[in-house]
């Protein structure tokens, strides 16, 4: 596994739902994985497609995002990691270029 992009989330049903139809689209390389960290939803989310693998963190305290991402980041198994708010819209350009990153500077604009 080249990349690997961890999403930590907390009842957001719709906004991931329509984050897993934007990576579909993409058809992204078998060595990008993309890790869905369920952090106590009610109802616990499902993932529909293959496009994502979703974990439960299990936690008992509410919203802890930070435990969430760094549980994901064990369960990655990506060379490099993307780490982002389920809210973000990352385009395949910046998938890929993490995808490559051999070690030199990169920079990203943010809009």
């Amino acid at each position: 596994m080249r990349v690997s992009l961890v999403i930590p989330v907390l009842n957001s049903h719709e906004v991931v739902r329509r984050q897993l139809l934007h990576f579909e689209r993409m058809h992204l390389p078998d060595d990008v994985e993309i890790i869905i960290m369920d952090d106590g939803s009610d109802p616990p989310l499902k993932c529909d497609t293959g496009v994502a693998t979703i974990h439960q963190t299990n936690e008992t305290r509410p919203w802890t995002s930070s435990i969430a991402r760094n549980r994901g980041a064990k369960i990655a198994k990506g060379r490099n990691l993307i780490m982002i708010d389920v809210d973000y819209i990352v385009p395949e350009k910046v998938i890929m270029l993490v995808r490559d990153f051999t070690g030199q500077k990169i920079h990203f604009k943010r809009e």
